[in-house]
């Protein structure tokens, strides 16, 4: 279990190398009103964090999360040059899904943010059992990017409009 003391270093690194890609993110994006996250296999859960919790409850933005082997089954039809779509690219047996859906977003979504854990320090971890460390990889990542817009747009990660404020 020695992949477990390589994760902060991993994450650390990985900030530091996403930080240019999270700024330009936030530039970009923090208008917009809603997004497509997209990603397969062990990332889906990364995928669904980053919609449901961080864009959707701390940002109060419009999100949807798909699987990228459904992606083709008609969400695909709502991508034009207006759409933010992110992809999170996992390792392991599902990524060829995800590189389908890459190529499909480098033709026809020119707003789009990829995410690759490959292109993070994964090395460290042994190839046999890394994708199983996507999410724990990935979410701090993916809400490094969202943090980044947060400040950007001046609205914290800890703010809510009902939850705690109320009784639900």
């Amino acid at each position: 279990m020695s992949a477990y003391d390589h994760l902060d270093d991993i994450i650390s690194k990985g900030k530091t190398a996403l930080l240019p890609i999270a700024e330009k993110f936030a530039r970009d994006f923090k208008d917009d009103s809603v997004f497509y996250v997209v990603a397969s296999g062990p990332a889906y859960a990364t995928a669904y964090t980053m919609a449901c919790c961080h864009l959707m409850e701390m940002q109060c933005k419009h999100a949807v999360c798909l699987h990228s082997g459904e992606y083709f089954h008609g969400p695909f039809e709502t991508t034009d040059e207006s759409v933010p779509l992110i992809l999170i690219k996992t390792v392991g047996k599902t990524r060829p899904l995800d590189e389908r859906v890459e190529r499909f977003l480098e033709k026809y979504a020119p707003r789009r943010l990829v995410l690759d854990m490959q292109e993070l320090d994964i090395g460290v971890i042994d190839e046999n059992v890394v994708e199983y460390f996507a999410s724990s990889i990935m979410i701090p990542i993916e809400r490094f990017i969202v943090s980044t817009m947060a400040e950007l747009r001046g609205k914290s990660m800890d703010e809510r409009r009902y939850m705690w404020q109320f009784e639900y």
